[in-house]
């Protein structure tokens, strides 16, 4: 926790010599992806394991995924507001009514890359 306080100070300091607002969101998890959609979410958060990452994600609203105005109206018209929702519908499902990149997105925020 010292390590990331530490982090924070030092951005914090560079933004405001770039005259940027010093305030800004942070995540860490064990994937890229799932740790920009936690900070999308505007809260600071660490998930320090992976089997803890898809709950975590679960409580997300959808806005912080990068979708389009259709995509967004679609799935506020069949009820889904979470990522949760989401993942309880068939993925062959979602591929047809979205796109593969959609499913993936979703995909890669849960799986490490490597």
């Amino acid at each position: 926790m010292l390590f990331i306080k530490s982090c924070r100070r030092l951005i914090e300091k560079q933004l405001q010599q770039w005259d940027l607002a010093d305030d800004f969101f942070y995540a860490a998890s064990p994937t890229v992806s799932g740790s920009l959609l936690l900070a999308r979410s505007g809260n600071n958060v660490l998930v320090y394991r992976q089997e803890n990452l898809r709950s975590a994600l679960g409580q997300l609203s959808t806005d912080v995924l990068d979708l389009n105005k259709e995509q967004r109206r679609r799935l506020l018209n069949m009820g889904i507001r979470y990522l949760r929702d989401i993942w309880r519908l068939p993925s062959d499902g979602l591929r047809k009514r979205f796109g593969s990149n959609f499913v993936n997105q979703l995909n890669t925020g849960t799986r490490n890359s490597s």
